[in-house]
């Protein structure tokens, strides 16, 4: 039986500047997942685009706001966003295009209390943060 496949699209990795063990978001969580039977890649970049369009992947956990990653939640059919600052665009048309594409991912992991208060106030239901 094949393992479940996985991505997580992110910027860099490794991360640039060194982390403790178990505080690594990128390395800890692929870890983990890797225990639990599945088969992990890293994605940045085009090369990221390319791979969500023409690879089934079980599960795409997509870090920040960069095109592959907000784009992940259209091309996969589940998705989960950690978006690494709860900063949202002061422009109105940027915020809503940003909203709008975090709602087409199945999760929105929010790093704090506050963060998750403010997923909800901009319209992603709470369910899903």
């Amino acid at each position: 039986m094949n393992p479940r496949r996985m991505a997580i699209i992110t910027r860099q990795f490794p991360l640039p500047l060194p982390t403790p063990p178990g505080e690594d978001y990128l390395a800890e969580p692929a870890r983990m997942m890797t225990e639990a039977g599945w088969h992990v890649e890293f994605l940045s970049g085009p090369r990221a685009w390319r791979a969500l369009r023409l690879r089934r992947y079980d599960l795409v956990h997509a870090h920040s706001h960069f095109p592959p990653a907000l784009l992940a939640g259209m091309l996969t059919r589940r998705a989960v966003f950690t978006s690494h600052s709860y900063d949202l665009p002061r422009a109105a048309w940027k915020r809503r295009l940003l909203i709008s594409l975090m709602n087409r991912f199945d999760r929105v992991i929010a790093l704090s209390p506050f963060e998750c208060d403010i997923y909800r106030a901009a319209g992603i239901p709470a369910d899903r943060v």
